[in-house]
């Protein structure tokens, strides 16, 4: 039948970027599959706008048969990436489907594979413990070439994540943690490292910053009283020769003091009704802030 059709019909994608073989391995078709891969084997590597291949698409769905025809046909497409970077392998285990699992890894196409880590440093392994994969993730450890202690971006190897997944049963994470090995430490070398080195250059860094806020505030301090301190001191000035902020800042402090003392001493308290009249001038008490502020004004 497919001899009465011109070859380009088997390439032809519909609006999902699907062609016929997309469907055949949806379907779980093997024969279906078998003649489409006979008649051009590159249809193996043709992607949808997803970035899944045929096979991708079968092990999503747990199709075993085409799953095998596809690894054994075209064992390259166990390295094709669908636009999340992940491969068939991982989409099975992302998905649950125990059986395509198991294909995929009898394939010896997926031994380089099996513990390849994506963007964020998990491996399938990994994936399968943040899934809740449990089946698929004993399958997995008993694997003897996965690495059961690699390290994610976040230093945390499998058994970490297990120990902390709320989903599970003390008894549940026992069974789990019987794959790894007894002396295990609930927070790897990796992950303490990582966090204590965090911890320490936060604290070197927030140290520096208050050191800096030291040596600028004692800079000011100084600056700022040298003119008190030594009448003969001339205002700071820069390499151009103008006044720098901190003199005028004095400047400006020396005469809003002179201001208040001036009117301390010649506005006396008059009271709402008495028209400015000085009603405490037999006061004792204001007769002792009078002349205290007179010889302030003074001196």
């Amino acid at each position: 039948m497919l001899d009465k059709f011109p070859a380009a019909i088997l390439q032809e994608a519909d609006d999902y970027g699907w062609i016929p073989l997309h469907y055949a391995a949806y379907l779980g078709n093997v024969k279906v599959v078998e003649l489409f891969l006979k008649k051009n084997s590159s249809l193996a590597y043709v992607m949808d706008k997803e970035g899944m291949s045929a096979l991708h698409i079968s092990a999503k769905k747990g199709h075993v048969g085409v799953t095998r025809t596809l690894i054994r046909n075209c064992p390259e497409t166990c390295e094709l990436l669908d636009n999340k970077g992940r491969t068939a392998l991982r989409v099975a285990v992302e998905t649950g489907n125990k059986n395509a699992v198991e294909i995929l890894l009898k394939e010896l196409a997926f031994q380089d594979l099996i513990n390849e880590q994506d963007a964020e440093g998990n491996t399938p392994l990994h994936l399968a413990a943040i899934n809740g994969r449990y089946t698929i993730l004993l399958m997995l450890a008993d694997v003897r070439r996965v690495d059961k202690w690699a390290m994610n971006e976040e230093g945390m190897n499998t058994a970490d994540i297990i120990q902390l997944d709320n989903r599970l049963l003390s008894s549940e994470k026992d069974l789990l943690m019987s794959k790894w090995s007894g002396d295990y430490i609930l927070l790897s070398l990796g992950r303490v490292v990582r966090q204590t080195t965090k911890v320490q250059t936060r604290e070197t860094e927030e140290l520096e910053e208050f050191h800096d806020a030291q040596e600028i505030l004692c800079a000011e301090v100084s600056a700022g009283t040298g003119g008190a301190n030594n009448a003969k001191d001339t205002p700071r000035k820069d390499d151009a020769g103008r006044d720098t902020p901190i003199a005028k800042f004095n400047i400006t402090a020396m005469t809003i003091f002179t201001t208040v003392t001036f009117a301390a001493a010649f506005q006396v308290p008059g009271g709402y009704e008495n028209t400015g009249l000085a009603v405490l001038r037999k006061n004792k008490h204001f007769r002792t802030f009078l002349m205290f502020d007179c010889l302030a004004f003074g001196t």
